[in-house]
């Protein structure tokens, strides 16, 4: 954890090598009329890149590759997203620094020891750096998924 809390990153993007260094690259791709790959990012704010994945988001909804049959509830969905950005942006760490984290969690992706002690982690290809709130949450599949809906079927 100290090794990533020190390896944090100005901008919220995916990592690429440079000039033999890490730097943040694009956060995202999206794709031009006539099939061009148009990199998003890197973006300097929270706010910024959840904008840019929103917008993007609502013209693959538009477009009907996404959301094909709830089209007009994933646009409601979209826009209240688009609205609501400042209540749920963390302003602590909206502008940085940004740190790099592994979305993909499952429990696949880690590699164990026999004494069940960590000795990687693979599946790399959609980390980014991001904020600190996103980038230290707990793993999927260490939630206790029984006891946080016990109360609800009491």
């Amino acid at each position: 954890m100290t090794f990533i809390l020190n390896w944090n990153q100005e901008s919220i993007g995916r990592p690429v090598i440079r000039d033999n260094d890490v730097a943040v690259g694009p956060f995202f791709f999206d794709y031009g009329e006539h099939g061009e790959c148009i990199p998003q990012g890197p973006f300097s704010t929270f706010t910024e890149s959840y904008g840019a994945r929103l917008k993007n988001r609502k013209s693959l909804i538009t477009s009907g590759e996404i959301a094909a049959s709830a089209a007009e509830d994933a646009l409601a969905v979209n826009e209240y997203l688009s609205n609501s950005i400042s209540s749920f942006v963390n302003k602590s760490y909206a502008n940085g620094p940004f740190f790099l984290s592994h979305p993909d969690t499952r429990d696949c992706n880690f590699l164990v020891d026999d004494d069940f002690t960590i000795t990687g982690v693979i599946d790399w290809e959609v980390s980014a750096f991001v904020p600190r709130d996103s980038a230290f949450k707990s793993p999927l599949f260490m939630v206790d998924v029984a006891n946080c809906t016990a109360s609800e079927r009491r």
